[in-house]
Parts: structure tokens; sequence; C-alpha cells
């Protein structure tokens, strides 16, 4: 099927590697959707490529039918919500926990926000990130690639390659290569 035939959704547990995976595909020349309101910032200097909208999918998913072809975010949790009369490829961003709590940690203590220490979180984030791969197990329409963000710092080159084959060698694998930075890849 022609990359226009489905809707690519990057996905994982927050602070995995999607943001860094949207901008890698909208520099290959993929469209993403984004609404732009959350700004960059330190923590994402590249933007975070979200859509409000995503947060409402389990109330109203119409709105995917117009993005086919495009690019969007949706963290793994909501991937049950997705409606099964649509197509999809996924790219499910996967970080050692450890890292996503550390960088989840340093983000919330800037914000003087709660910390993902706390009694449960971790487990949690396991468990969701445990039940987003068994069920795209299982959905015929959701081909899914596995991505894990430390081998992508390592080695983009091979990674865009690996995502560009699966996308249907559509995309330019030199400039989502140089998207990534691997200065920014703090919490190991």
């Amino acid at each position: 099927m022609p990359a226009s035939g489905y809707i690519t959704v990057v996905s994982g547990l927050p602070r995995s590697g999607t943001s860094l995976m949207m901008q890698m595909l909208h520099a290959g020349g993929m469209p993403v959707v984004s609404d732009g309101h959350r700004p960059h910032d330190t923590h994402n200097p590249a933007g975070y490529f979200e859509d409000v909208r995503v947060k409402r999918l389990k109330h109203d998913a119409s709105w995917l039918c117009e993005i086919p072809g495009q690019a969007i975010k949706i963290v793994s949790y909501l991937l049950p919500v997705l409606p099964s009369n649509l197509n999809y490829r996924i790219l499910l961003m996967e970080r050692p926990l450890a890292q996503v709590l550390a960088s989840q940690g340093t983000m919330l203590a800037q914000r003087a926000s709660s910390s993902p220490e706390e009694p449960g979180v971790a487990e949690l984030m396991q468990r969701q990130a445990d039940l987003a791969c068994a069920w795209m197990e299982v959905q015929a329409n959701m081909p899914f690639l596995v991505v894990p963000y430390p081998h992508v710092i390592d080695d983009p080159r091979y990674w865009a390659r690996q995502i560009n084959g699966f996308l249907d060698w559509q995309l330019d694998e030199g400039a989502m290569a140089r998207c990534v930075r691997p200065e920014l890849h703090r919490n190991r």
C-alpha cells in the first residue's frame, strides 16, 4: 500500500524519543500533523510535534480519516482507541525505562511538578509499554517497527534506512539521519 494510504503513527512512552522520530520523518519529507501549541524548549529543542486532538481520541477520532499519508504522534496507551477501519504503520519508540524515568524526572523537576519516582510509576509505565506491544501484535491493519532510541542515537543512518524501508522507501534518509543530535541524549 502506498504511503498515502496509511497513517504513520509515532508512539511510545513519554520521553522515549517520539519527538525525535517526528523530526526525522518531517526532515525526510513526510508531512506531519502538529498544531504547534507546545513550543520547543530545552527538553525538546526541535519541538514536540504534538496535536492536542490526540488527547481527545477516546471521544473523537473522526479527524484521523483526514490524515492518511501523514505522521502523527500518539502516546502508546492511546493506541487501542485507534479506529480499526483505517490503516496504520506504527513506529514504536523504545527506550530503557530507567532513561525514560530519568528524562521525565529532569523535566518535571524543572517544572516543580510531581516526580516519576513516586511509588508505582515505573511499574505503570512498563505495564503500558507491554500492553501496547501485545495489542499491536494482534492488529491486522497495524504493522509496526520497534525503534530502539539509544540505537538511533548511536547509528542514525542505519535506522533512517530501516524506517524508510518500513515506510515504502519515500524518505530522504540523509536528512533524517542529520536530525539526530547525540549531545541531546542526556539521560543515559
